[in-house]
């Protein structure tokens, strides 16, 4: 009996023991490596082509993120803000006078364009009759009188012009007519909005917090697509590279956090691993803090299971 006692002891306590070590968490340990940290320069290109507006930097100046370094003038960019601006002002200038009528002083310039145009169309027509009586004895050639008539079609296009403008102010319109107005207009200070956006894309501004290290155009030099502008140093952003040797490296993933720091600092900083290759582990940070300069070494330290 004692002895079927000890052996059931025996396999209680070998029980326990696995159980205990089937049940213990993984053990963390820390990698600390050793790396020199490098500062990119970055090209800064001309997304297309264009004038160089704005470029009032200097060599060695400091830039903070997202603020503006210089712009490129877009012609398409310009006409069309222009052509918003025409068009939104006439739009609003016909919903004024819907609303309000046209003023004495408006009516009387209105029927003036009308005499104006008036005239000018018979001018035109008086014009062209003479033209046509000499081009069908041989006396011009038939561009004079190809011009003729068109001089005719424009005047007739202003003439009709000036009259529905006059028209315009002299009739008082309905309230649909109002509502039909007021929704152009809406429309209109859309577009124009959209214009204005589309320009301020053209802004160039700064990857990160950098310093300017050169300068290749003047501000109103006509660049070309991807012409190098200008180049700059980051200030926050780093790699480090460090090489690998003893354990295994298979816990060092890509995105995996990394703490670095160095004798100069009074607190790390984190950075991400970007590559494990060939026995050489790379890291990058954009939260470098500006004082650390480039080629310091620094100590990686890296929790692995």
């Amino acid at each position: 009996m004692y002895k079927k006692l000890s052996i059931l002891a025996i396999f209680l306590t070998l029980t326990l023991v696995l159980t205990a070590c089937s049940s213990k968490t993984p053990v963390k340990r820390e990698l600390t490596l050793k790396g020199k940290l490098e500062v990119p320069v970055t090209a800064i290109t001309a997304p297309r082509e264009g004038k160089i507006l704005g470029l009032i930097l200097d060599k060695g100046d400091r830039i903070r993120k997202d603020q503006p370094l210089f712009a490129i003038a877009r012609d398409t960019n310009n006409s069309a803000v222009e052509q918003a601006t025409a068009e939104l002002a006439r739009a609003e200038a016909n919903l004024r006078n819907a609303k309000s009528g046209g003023t004495p002083s408006q009516l009387a310039s209105a029927q003036y364009a009308v005499q104006s145009a008036s005239s000018s169309l018979e001018q035109a027509q008086n014009n062209y009759n003479k033209l046509n009586k000499l081009y069908s004895v041989g006396g011009i050639a038939k561009n004079k009188l190809d011009q003729a008539q068109a001089a005719v079609e424009q005047a007739q296009e202003s003439y009709e012009a000036s009259q529905t403008y006059l028209a315009s102010l002299s009739v008082k319109p309905s309230a649909e007519d109002v509502a039909g107005l007021e929704t152009t207009v809406t429309k209109l200070k859309e577009a124009y909005n959209q214009a204005l956006k589309s320009q301020e894309g053209d802004e160039i501004k700064a990857p990160s917090t950098c310093t300017v290290v050169d300068i290749m155009v003047k501000n109103g030099d006509n660049a070309s697509v991807k012409q190098n502008i200008m180049t700059v140093k980051s200030l926050t952003n780093c790699t480090i590279k460090a090489n690998l040797s003893g354990p295994s490296t298979a816990a060092l993933t890509e995105g995996k956090v990394v703490s670095i720091n160095a004798p100069s600092l009074k607190h790390p900083f984190e950075g991400k691993i970007v590559q494990v290759k060939d026995n050489v582990l790379t890291v990058a940070s954009s939260a470098k803090p500006e004082d650390l300069a480039d080629g310091s070494e620094v100590t990686l330290t890296i929790t692995i299971e």
